[in-house]
């Protein structure tokens, strides 16, 4: 989810302001279900754990800890 304004600071010149949230509603991911077919098997097609937690806004593949809900604010300048 993003959220972004602009504000003209002259004719020329224009601040831009944003933040971007990464999970924002903090849903549960949930693990491929059962898909081993064994006569007598009751667990086939259930969802019994869920994945792991990303380390990142962008997988689990940087290697350090961070937050479930990541918000990012940006600025830049137009001239």
């Amino acid at each position: 989810m993003s959220l972004f304004k602009t504000f003209a600071l002259g004719e020329r010149l224009k601040l831009g302001i944003g933040a971007t949230a990464f999970n924002v509603f903090n849903h549960p991911n949930f693990f491929l279900p059962n898909y081993s077919f064994v006569t007598g098997d009751s667990s086939f097609g259930q969802i019994s754990s869920m994945t792991n937690s990303p380390t990142s806004p962008y997988g689990a593949f940087f290697g350090f800890d961070s937050s479930v809900r990541v918000v990012q604010l940006s600025a830049k300048i137009e001239f």
